[in-house]
């Protein structure tokens, strides 16, 4: 940074944006923490009650490919919903931003007119790198959240929900594809043997495997909401 000649303004922007991303995540993984906590309570009043968490679906394919459906039911939650809508709403307000940078640039390159004066946003920002180091670390963050957010906005939504015992206090009702697993492609371990057996390959397989079955169930999970019936006596 100090290459560039940055003033205090284009530092403290820059320092500014991190510190923003930085909180957004603490309080993502805050409430995270918070929503493993509440599956881990969950999960233990379904054990007492000697039940699963969650209903299975049936489903007939068309293409005789088994498929696995389960259903589970979620509340909505007031800070998990805030911390998904900032995730959503800092692409859009940073997209306003970064046409802001762009028509500063303009005027002080072009002398077009922008309040107050070109006289000050050229002490502001100090020079070209000023102005467009900020704005390309912005542009950076934005798309990157953008992107995430368009490819996973409804695995997002659901991370904003708490599990419910009951379906009775459940605002959401969420659906998840179970994997398919073929029997042919799957491992066994006892055919490993002494040297043969690789424990750093093999955990990479098997983190590789349960990230792309979370990658597979995040693309297909559907979430819908409860609504009741009003001239409904159920």
């Amino acid at each position: 940074m100090t290459a560039l000649n940055l003033n205090a303004t284009s530092m403290g922007l820059i320092y500014g944006q991190f510190a923003l991303l930085f909180i957004m995540v603490v309080a993502t993984l805050s409430f995270n923490a918070y929503r493993n906590h509440c599956f881990v309570r969950v999960e233990e009043e379904c054990r007492k009650l000697k039940r699963d968490f969650g209903n299975m679906l049936v489903f007939h394919s068309p293409d005789n490919v088994p498929r696995n459906f389960r259903q589970y039911g979620y509340q909505s939650n007031v800070v998990g919903t805030m911390i998904v809508y900032s995730w959503l709403v800092l692409p859009l307000a940073g997209y306003v931003v970064m046409i802001w940078g762009c028509w500063v640039s303009y005027t002080i390159s072009t002398k077009l007119y922008f309040p107050p004066n070109v006289a000050f946003w050229k002490h502001t920002f100090g020079d070209w790198n000023g102005l467009m180091m900020p704005w390309c670390v912005w542009f950076t963050i934005v798309h990157i959240v953008a992107g995430v957010a368009s490819k996973f906005y409804t695995s997002m939504s659901t991370r904003s929900m708490i599990p419910c015992i009951s379906m009775q206090d459940a605002t959401h009702l969420v659906v998840d594809e179970e994997a398919f697993v073929d029997p042919d492609a799957c491992h066994d371990p006892d055919e490993d043997t002494g040297e043969d057996a690789w424990f750093v390959e093999k955990w990479l397989a098997e983190r590789y495997a349960a990230l792309s079955t979370r990658f597979a169930r995040a693309q297909t999970r559907q979430v819908m909401q409860i609504q009741e019936d009003e001239e409904s006596d159920t």
